[in-house]
């Protein structure tokens, strides 16, 4: 997956960084809140917990994304990553009960 920082700023207010990344998925679907913020902590190497993504806008045909995040001096954010990778395991625990 690659990206492109269309915007950065940072608000002293609120003691966070203010982003809005293009990011491009090209044959692939728009990539899931988890996913990108655990693409970007690693990128901007910061806690999981920090990466707040805010909106996903995605372009039609093009295979691109626009996404508002927000990158917080102090964690305040759930960890929508471990949360996904939850949930998919508790799926192919069911799923593999279900077919027995």
């Amino acid at each position: 997956m690659e990206y492109e920082i269309i915007s950065d700023k940072y608000n002293p207010f609120l003691k966070r960084r203010e982003l809005k990344i293009l990011v491009k998925h090209e044959n692939a679907p728009t990539p899931l809140k988890g996913l990108l913020q655990k693409f970007f902590a690693d990128i901007f190497n910061v806690e999981i917990k920090r990466v707040d993504i805010c909106k996903i806008f995605s372009k039609k045909g093009i295979g691109n994304s626009e996404v508002i995040a927000k990158i917080w001096d102090e964690p305040k954010v759930e960890n929508l990553w471990e949360k996904m990778k939850k949930t998919e395991g508790s799926e192919n625990n069911n799923e593999k009960a279900e077919s027995k």
